[in-house]
């Protein structure tokens, strides 16, 4: 069995994986289609236990990253937004926010708006 991941029809990268789905690869969505595929299904929970394990966020254990991950959701914040609710200096806030995008916590929008990383 072969798997090719979908991508855009308009992407010039994407023209292989697309061709093989044209010429009959299983398209490839999630680590369930290749489980499902080779029969693995007993093993299918386990499996996603395991990535979802992999995947939490831990909260931060700096009390101002702390404050942050409390304050932030699946809704954008603005930066302002957050400075103002801190009470923070925009250029401290800046820093933390940096540092929580490093370590994958949060994750910034166009705009300068921010939300938790959901994976």
């Amino acid at each position: 069995m072969f798997f090719a991941v979908p991508g855009s029809i308009f992407a010039s990268e994407c023209k292989g994986s697309n061709m093989l789905l044209r010429d009959g690869a299983a398209p490839l969505l999630s680590v369930s289609d290749v489980v499902e595929s080779y029969g693995w299904q007993n093993d299918t929970k386990r499996a996603e236990l395991i990535m979802d394990e992999q995947e939490k966020i831990k909260e931060p254990d700096d009390p101002v990253q702390r404050r942050i991950f409390d304050l932030l959701s699946d809704t954008p914040v603005s930066f302002d937004s957050l400075t103002e609710t801190l009470e923070i200096e925009a250029g401290d806030l800046n820093s933390v926010l940096t540092i929580m995008e490093l370590n994958g916590i949060i994750t910034q929008l166009p705009g300068r708006l921010f939300l938790l990383r959901r994976v």
